[in-house]
């Protein structure tokens, strides 16, 4: 049995999905990123391997400040 682990972390160009720590697409949003890799992990289950997805929580030290007009 394998495991496959897919990583979705910020980025500079939005979300980064990574499988097995290779780099795959920017998604604009954490969600589309997670939605890729459960598309992706529900096929690779049928090889009965070990599937793990990752979500890194959002780098909330890059949000703008809040606009108190």
């Amino acid at each position: 049995m394998t495991k496959i682990t897919y990583e979705i972390s910020q980025s500079p160009a939005g979300w980064s999905l990574f499988r097995n720590g290779e780099p795959g697409a920017d998604y604009a949003t954490a969600e589309a990123a997670f939605e890729v890799a459960a598309a992706k992990s529900s096929i690779e289950m049928r090889s009965d391997d070990e599937i793990v997805i990752h979500v890194r929580p959002a780098d909330k030290s890059t949000d703008a400040p809040p606009n108190n007009l």
